[in-house]
């Protein structure tokens, strides 16, 4: 019984960090993402500008 109490609340516990860390990477992802797009956006000109 000690077990059993002991490993039922892990698993809330287990699947709450799991869904925050997808959420961490899909944010970092995002993030990302948009730091490219924008340094692609200031870059984009200097490349058109070249012969």
């Amino acid at each position: 019984a000690a077990t059993e109490s002991d490993g039922k609340p892990k698993f809330p516990r287990f699947s709450e960090r799991k869904r925050q860390t997808a959420g961490n990477s899909e944010n970092s992802w995002l993030e990302r993402k948009k730091a490219t797009s924008a340094m692609l956006a200031r870059w984009q000109p200097r490349w058109a500008s070249k012969p």
